[in-house]
């Protein structure tokens, strides 16, 4: 029997099999040209709501399957992007630095994860795992690639197991 350490995304005990989860690689920037700011904070601004509205939508079925307790960690993800000083660090960055809207949240929200994680209480520190997610998240739809919700297309209880 394989024995695995790590976090828990909520409290309690599971037992059950494991579903390793690997989310999708996000492909890099391959633009070497100074972006167009304009167009890249309305992308930023697109994704941003996109995000939004996909973090809504799995809420509101987390709810009906588990409960509103284990539901709340999307409305804390939602909460990120709706953190002023996080989107203007993005914007900045897009409109002085003239990168492209993927770098820039990438590189503001990193910024952010590195904070959370150097705070010495561990609530603080978890935040950061759930902040490299909504970055990811953001990254994904600006890359264009779909998030296939293989998590909610699972039939049985499992325990889901993944890197951070």
């Amino acid at each position: 029997m394989n024995e695995y350490r790590g976090h828990a995304a909520s409290a309690g005990i599971a037992i059950g099999p494991a579903y390793l989860y690997v989310p999708g690689i996000i492909p890099g920037d391959e633009c070497t040209e100074p972006a167009d700011a304009a167009r890249q904070l309305e992308r930023l601004t697109e994704a941003v709501a996109e995000a939004r509205s996909q973090l809504a939508n799995i809420h509101a079925k987390t709810v009906a399957k588990v409960g509103r307790e284990t539901a709340e960690v999307f409305l804390a993800h939602r909460e990120f992007l709706d953190d002023p000083e996080l989107l203007r660090m993005v914007k900045e960055q897009i409109s002085s630095d003239g990168v492209l809207a993927r770098t820039a949240v990438e590189a503001a929200f990193e910024t952010y994860t590195q904070m959370l994680e150097a705070m010495d209480q561990e609530y603080y520190r978890d935040r950061a795992l759930d902040l490299r997610d909504v970055s990811r998240r953001v990254r994904r739809i600006l890359a264009g690639v779909q998030d296939q919700e293989t998590l909610a297309k699972l039939t049985s209880p499992v325990v889901i197991v993944a890197r951070t």
